[in-house]
């Protein structure tokens, strides 16, 4: 476990992450990594109600289902009008990112059979999509880690 630092103000979130979110009064925390599985997506043109309720169905019983998924969060992209979003290759209009307390929580998700179900419908539903594994630390200690790997 490392130590650093966050913002009096800053709120702890039900997963235990906080982030910085304004320079201000600085306290100590205990802060450890988490894993975060990132997929972004598009659904197939034309997709009808049903299979859609086939994804939602089986993306609710994985969270519920499998417990080594600390947090689950789907959400739909929003835009701003900033101009990197016309930067971006291609759109995924959706998201979701699983927490997991180290890589054998991913594992055990990756592996159980509700996952399983999971990816057969998912990807019988989904046009394209994106999938990375992340170490997440807390901000000053990612920064950190940044840094030293462009050394």
């Amino acid at each position: 476990m490392i130590t650093s630092y966050r913002t009096a103000s800053c709120g702890t979130t039900s997963s235990g992450i906080t982030s910085l979110s304004t320079p201000g009064r600085w306290t100590a925390t205990k802060a450890s990594a988490m894993i975060a599985h990132l997929v972004l997506f598009r659904l197939k043109p034309g997709l009808d109600t049903r299979a859609r309720d086939e994804l939602a169905d089986a993306l609710t019983r994985a969270a519920r289902d499998i417990p080594s998924i600390r947090q689950a969060r789907v959400g739909s992209r929003i835009t701003t009008g900033r101009s990197y979003e016309q930067l971006m290759r291609a759109d995924y209009p959706f998201a979701a990112i699983l927490e997991f307390d180290d890589v054998n929580g991913l594992r055990a998700y990756l592996d159980h059979p509700v996952h399983e179900q999971l990816a057969h419908t998912f990807f019988a539903r989904v046009e394209d999509a994106l999938m990375y594994d992340f170490e997440l630390w807390e901000t000053e200690e990612g920064i950190r880690r940044i840094s030293d790997a462009v050394k």
